[in-house]
């Protein structure tokens, strides 16, 4: 057939043949005898595909593998993925128009496909897992919907649920210790035991077993092992015998072929020695003939396990005569040594050389040290000191004092002095007298000469020396001046008398003043002591030259060694006439004697209500004498003597110390009381006693308010109703002059806004309730949204402090979000791979040396910083934690922070009693173990915590971001870290103040660090930020001011929050208004104050309900619950007026508790700070009285007051309600 274009297709097992022509006729078509053409036109034939035949167009689908098998799974956790392969093996697209799981176990299976249009020649992927619900064989299948012939295609799924096991693998079965020395131990081996089951392993026990067991010891941390984890075992080997020796570790546990065995063994061979010689050379140098060097030592060490005998210690060589050693060598034991002296006397002139031979029991002996030096011919040197003398100013006709010239033999021969001569044109002026003949080697003499002018004018003479060294003779050069003028001596006093002193104690000083009355200058010379008892004086001096009408002093002290009198006398030399000038020294030595003085002498505790015991005072009794002073009894005496008690730490007091006596005071009826306690000692003839006093009262009970108010605006109804606006006043006086007053406040129809006052009065400044804090406004309603008074959330400007303290908040709420998104993750699942492109791997234990580089990551607030560092101090804590101190290089290049700084941060943080352990003791570790796979760990050894110290300009003071401990997250530092701002620090020149601040911050933050792991990690318990900030700021009530002495609490949040007016949210905490943090420190540490540690330790036992679990806290702890002490505190700052004579620890007074003492906060004197409370008082009410509730009643709060309140006697009690 010509002019056609025949195409054959094949599709869905048809074939089609398609003829397009212009014009002609087919011939011998397969389908027609006949077919005629029509011009430009398309014929389209079909026909069953027959055998052979050529295939038309189609999809096909191959599955690989046709079936999946998951084998075994652990119940309730998921397979690893599986995949199955849609392959489309056809000419045409293979659509897939769906997949169902299909089956008894379907809800065990599940898969997530991307198919659904498959080119021909293209694949796609099902990826199906298998998390079994129970135990047992489960199967199911994918049916797959497609466009090609066979749909649907299945995938049989099977698997089988087994439940979860542990499975133990240790890296090796065997340690081999090979040879070992007896009686040394050696380094240490260790063997991993890993759990590659699916379920925990637990160790009950690793023991050593076998016939040589006690010669090999074992140590690990095997407990309880996780899955994928693993725990170390490690092993030392001690023979205490030679021989071969073996023994093995059984370790019990809960998987399947228990125990596990490790075999030990090893050789114990016998102990040998080591020697080692230090130097081994002695070099002596130039030594002059037949004198004898000094002595050089050479020390021999035992290296070795074994005794090292020393038998025989010789010289040898040409020279050995001329060289001596001293040896203590004979036996030495292991790890020991010993010393060998050797000297140099040459018996002539040049080198000379030997061996000193030193023959042992060890390997190489003879051990051998050169010696060496060189024989001079010896030669005597002359040294004078000074090398000229000048007398200065000197009295015609008067004899200056002596000065000496010391004449030192430096050479290596004996100095003879064959003359000492004076000549020149004065030389009859001055005279000298000497000791100096020979002078052996290193020897010295001297040469004393004195000015006695006889006319006026300069003088100078010459000192010749003649001897047997060379360049003599030796010459000296002498001057002075006569003159007219003249000193004259004055003495103060010419005896001193020092009384009675104990013997062996030394005396105050008592002194005798020298003054020159004369008309020159006076020179001293030497000032002694002399006589037979010198030796119980003692002298000082400042005196050399003394100008005219100038003084100086002798001061002298006595301490006899005897009893007795003892007498002595000073000598003052000096250049006046009647030279030398005596003061006489007398004094008697006595025995030892103890001396008791007590403080006070008497205690009055006042009233005290009968039946109740008072707190207790101290008697300090303080031994001021020279003896031991001993504490024979105490005894109450008196008529009301069993109405006091005490107790007493004394009994012997030594000389300059003191002890305590504790007293208190239990009246058993009313009225004035009175005894006596007497101290029988042994440093009185009689008994000394302390007079006690006190007061008994009982308590009215009766007692009630009455309205007091005249004139319109009045709004007491009666005695127990308010009418609701203007101003009601109520009025109780205790006329009593012993009788305390109970009053039951219960007044009704008070509204929102109204402000009561209680004020109480008598006149005197001194009125306060019985037991200040206990008696304030019983607030019965829902839970205080803000501080007493006011409490609309006001703000007010913040200063540098409190804009980091902003930005502190925010990163608190970030760490709260994350403990939110750890609680969603898995935590059983195998630990995620960790970035190995991150550049700061986890810190662990021990602590990086000082110089170590690391570069810090901050990306906390959305920015990213980083910031390179080194380490500039470390420490250990008692748990074996290291504490690491970071500072940017380039903040310790500028000196920013430099070594003072850190040893101060160091100093206050590390140690027993340092920020770090006190925090420790009261709250526990900062980390530990916890369930969490993505979280830095313990394991295996324990993390650092770092103190990194930065410049930023991010805002904050220091923080805690809690991803810094993630192993993943590309902005952690995958380590247990807090970041320090250091911005405005410079150097040693840092105030005091700003390091006190970051101090304290450091256990601030530390606090936080500690509730991220103790509450969170451990225990899923977030707390809101204003407790969080509250219980930081607790930690630094209770634990900084021991270690810097100051309280940032007291000198920070007190002031800022009674700069507020108390008109501050507390529970509401925005993050607008930094004087949050006043209100929370404030109530910290009234809460510390009035309860102790009780609230702070048990923050980390409470629930995630932060309000419920401090209202608890408070009841648990005696306390009134939250809403009560809340308003407490806020009276016991804003009620007391701002006048003197208050109460100094109202409110937060001192309070000790488990070893952690809490200084007062004095409210008092801060008065000055408190804002102006509007429109004053009636003057009708004196400015005396103290105010001791200041409340405005608050939007939500109940309509009545009730409270009790004791009114002591002689004080009128007034509640005000406007």
């Amino acid at each position: 057939m010509s002019g056609c274009r025949l195409r054959l297709l094949r599709a869905f097992g048809v074939a089609m043949l398609v003829i397009s022509s212009g014009v002609g006729r087919a011939q011998n078509s397969q389908f027609t005898d006949s077919l005629q053409l029509i011009p430009n036109s398309i014929f389209l034939f079909e026909a069953p595909l027959a055998d052979g035949a050529v295939a038309l167009p189609a999809a096909v689908i191959v599955l690989s593998p046709a079936g999946v098998s998951f084998g075994s799974q652990v119940v309730n956790t998921t397979s690893s993925t599986r995949a199955i392969t849609v392959r489309n093996t056809g000419t045409m697209t293979l659509t897939v128009n769906g997949m169902t799981l299909t089956g008894t176990d379907t809800t065990q299976f599940s898969y997530i496909s991307s198919c659904a249009k498959v080119p021909a020649g293209g694949s796609c992927a099902i990826n199906a897992t298998f998390k079994p619900a129970s135990v047992g064989t489960k199967s199911a299948s994918i049916a797959i919907t497609h466009s090609a012939s066979g749909s649907p295609s299945i995938v049989a799924l099977e698997g089988s649920g087994v439940a979860a096991a542990a499975m133990a693998s240790l890296s090796s079965a065997a340690m081999g210790f090979g040879s070992q020395e007896v009686g040394t131990v050696s380094a240490s081996r260790s063997v991993t035991l890993r759990n590659t089951g699916t379920g925990p392993l637990t160790v009950s026990s690793v023991v050593l077993a076998g016939t040589d067991a006690g010669q090999f010891a074992q140590t690990n941390n095997c407990t309880s092992v996780a899955v994928g984890g693993s725990c170390a075992i490690s092993a030392t080997f001690k023979p205490t015998s030679t021989g071969t020796k073996s023994a093995s570790i059984a370790i019990s546990h809960n998987a399947p072929g228990a125990p596990s065995n490790i075999s030990l063994s090893g050789t114990a061979t016998a102990s040998a020695p080591q020697i080692t010689l230090s130097p081994t050379a002695l070099s002596f140098g130039s030594q002059a003939v037949d004198t004898t060097s000094a002595t050089k030592a050479v020390t021999v060490r035992n290296s070795g396990a074994g005794t090292l005998t020393v038998s025989a210690v010789t010289l040898n060589g040409s020279h050995a005569a001329q060289f001596v050693q001293n040896s203590s060598c004979a036996s030495v034991g292991a790890g020991s040594s010993c010393a060998i002296n050797v000297t140099f006397k040459p018996t002539g002139t040049g080198a000379r050389n030997a061996t000193l031979s030193i023959s042992h029991n060890a390997g190489g002996s003879p051990a051998l040290v050169t010696l060496d030096g060189t024989g001079t011919a010896a030669s005597a040197v002359i040294s004078l000191s000074p090398a000229g003398l000048s007398f200065g100013s000197q009295s015609v006709n008067t004899t200056s004092i002596s000065r000496s010239i010391t004449l030192r033999n430096i050479g290596s021969a004996n100095l003879t002095v064959s003359a000492v001569t004076l000549s020149g044109a004065d030389e009859g002026q001055f005279a000298q007298t000497n000791n100096c003949t020979s002078v052996a080697v290193g020897a010295s003499c001297l040469i004393n000469a004195t000015f006695r002018p006889t006319s006026t004018g300069a003088k100078s003479a010459s000192l010749a020396i003649s001897h047997n060294a060379g360049a003599s003779p030796s010459v000296v050069s002498l001057d002075g001046s006569g003159t007219t003028s003249a000193g004259v001596i004055s003495l103060s006093s010419t005896a001193l008398s020092f009384g009675n002193q104990t013997v062996n104690t030394s005396s105050t000083s008592r002194s005798v003043t020298i003054s020159n009355t004369g008309t020159a200058a006076l020179t001293i010379g030497n000032v002694t002591l002399t006589g037979s008892d010198a030796g119980h004086f003692a002298q000082t001096s400042n005196c050399t030259s003394v100008a005219v009408g100038a003084g100086c002093t002798v001061s002298v002290t006595f301490k006899p060694t005897v009893v007795g009198a003892k007498s002595a006398s000073i000598a003052i030399a000096h250049n006046a006439s009647s030279a030398p000038s005596t003061v006489s020294l007398g004094g008697s030595g006595t025995a030892p004697i103890p001396e008791i003085t007590l403080s006070p002498t008497g205690l009055s505790f006042g009233s005290q209500l009968v039946s109740t015991t008072s707190a207790s005072r101290s008697i300090t009794v303080s031994n001021t004498g020279s003896a031991p002073l001993s504490i024979s009894g105490m005894t109450l005496t008196g008529a009301d003597a069993n109405q006091f008690a005490q107790t007493n730490t004394c009994a012997t007091v030594a000389a300059g110390g003191s002890c305590t006596i504790s007293v208190i005071f239990k009246p058993t009826s009313a009225g004035a009381k009175s005894a006596s306690l007497s101290i029988s000692n042994s440093a009185s003839a009689s008994a000394v006693s302390v007079n006690l006093l006190g007061t008994g009262e009982t308590t009215v009970m009766s007692a009630a308010l009455v309205p007091d108010c005249v004139g319109a605006n009045c709004s007491a109804v009666n005695g127990s109703t308010y009418a609701g606006s203007g101003v009601g006043v109520w009025r109780y006086t205790n006329t009593s002059t012993t009788l305390a007053a109970s009053i039951n406040i219960s007044i009704s129809g008070v509204s929102a806004g109204k402000n009561v006052l209680l004020l109480f009065s008598n006149g005197t400044k001194s009125a306060a309730p019985t037991v200040p804090g206990a008696g304030v406004l019983a607030d019965v309603g829902s839970a205080p949204q803000s501080s007493v008074p006011g409490g609309t959330g006001g703000t007010s400007s913040d200063d540098v402090i409190d804009e980091r303290e902003l930005v502190h908040s925010k990163i608190l709420e970030e760490n709260r979000s994350l403990v939110a998104t750890l609680r969603a993750m898995e935590r059983a699942q195998a630990s995620p791979a960790v970035d190995s492109a991150f550049s700061n791997p986890p810190d662990i234990s021990p602590a990086p040396a000082i110089g170590t580089k690391r570069v810090w990551t901050d990306a906390a607030l959305g920015s990213t910083v980083n910031h390179a560092t080194s380490v500039q101090a470390t420490c250990s804590t008692s748990g074996g934690r290291g504490v690491v101190f970071w500072v940017e290089d380039r903040v310790w290049a500028a000196r920013s922070v430099t070594t003072g700084v850190i040893d101060r941060f160091k100093a206050a943080y590390c140690g027993a009693n340092g920020g770090y352990e006190r925090l420790v003791k009261l709250q526990g570790e900062p980390w530990g173990a916890h369930g969490f796979n993505g979280v830095i760990s313990d394991s295996p050894t324990l993390q650092d915590v770092n103190v990194v110290m930065v410049s930023s300009a991010k805002g904050f003071g220091g923080y805690f971001w809690g991803v810094n401990s993630l192993l993943s997250d590309p902005r952690s530092n995958k380590a247990l870290v807090f970041f320090v701002n250091v911005a405005g620090f410079s150097g040693d020149s840092t105030s005091s103040s700003t390091l006190n601040y970051y101090i304290s911050t450091l256990v601030h933050e530390m606090m936080h660090m500690v509730n991220f792991y103790q509450r969170m990690l451990r225990r899923d318990v977030t707390h809101d930020t204003w407790l969080e900030e509250t219980s930081a700021m607790m930690s630094e009530d209770i634990v900084v001011p021991t270690l810097i002495n100051t309280n940032k609490i007291e000198t920070v949040r007190v002031p800022g929050y009674l700069q507020t007016g108390g008109n501050v949210s507390y529970i509401n905490w925005p993050m607008l208004s930094s004087n949050n943090y006043a209100v929370g420190g404030t109530f910290g540490a009234f809460v510390n104050r009035r309860f102790g540690l009780g609230v702070f330790q048990g923050l980390q036992t409470c629930s995630s309900d932060s309000y419920g679990c401090v209202d608890s806290l408070i009841n648990l702890n005696g306390g009134a619950g939250f809403g009560i002490e809340f308003a407490r505190m806020g009276a016991s700052l804003f009620g007391l007026l701002s006048a003197t004579g208050l109460p100094a620890q109202y409110g937060f007074p001192a309070k000790a508790d488990g070893g952690y003492a809490l200084g007062q906060i004095d409210v008092s004197v801060l008065s000055s700070l408190r804002p102006a409370s509007g429109a004053a008082m009636s003057s009708s009410y004196p400015a005396t009285s103290q105010t001791f509730i200041a409340d405005t009643v608050a939007s939500g709060r109940t309509t009545y007051i009730r409270n009790n309140v004791m009114v002591p006697a002689g004080t009128s009690l007034v509640v005000i309600i406007r």
